[in-house]
């Protein structure tokens, strides 16, 4: 749930509320098996859910929130259109003049990763797995390569 933990850390750095303000928790939840291997890493299986942020006493300014959060997911969510996530849903609840209480929702999916470890708490495929985080090799130079770029004439 990186995203959820990801996103109010975010909010907590860029409004002005304290944390005793801020909740947030996921809920409904599906797993998808998937078992799909990545290289360094395999894709146990997805995890879709229900992201809920709920600001109490919010008195800053609603429009900036809501920017703050779509700016956020624009840039940290690239995945929510291939994955036909559906919009964020707001409910804003008015204390008074000054305060009113916000919950934004928000549809996640984050793949589960494993990696290969010996002393890892995961059995799966009859192998020892730990829980990982995307590792992604680049490669840095080609060897033995034939032929010619596009660009060569």
């Amino acid at each position: 749930m990186k995203q959820l933990q990801n996103l109010s850390k975010f909010l907590l750095e860029v409004l002005e509320v304290k944390r005793e303000q801020l909740e947030c928790f996921a809920d409904r939840g599906d797993l998808i098996l998937t078992g799909k291997d990545l290289g360094n890493c395999v894709e146990l299986g997805r995890l879709k859910y229900d992201a809920v942020f709920w600001i109490e006493k919010f008195h800053g300014d609603a429009n900036l929130l809501l920017a703050h959060v779509m700016a956020w997911l624009s840039e940290n969510d690239l995945e929510r259109h291939d994955l036909n996530l559906p919009d964020p849903e707001v409910d804003i609840s008015l204390n008074n003049r000054n305060t009113a209480n916000v919950e934004i929702a928000i549809s996640f999916e984050e793949p589960l990763l494993i990696v290969l470890d010996e002393e890892g708490p995961i059995f799966w495929n009859g192998k020892k797995w730990s829980v990982s985080e995307l590792k992604v090799d680049v490669a840095e130079e080609l060897v033995d390569m034939d032929g010619k770029s596009n660009e060569e004439d």
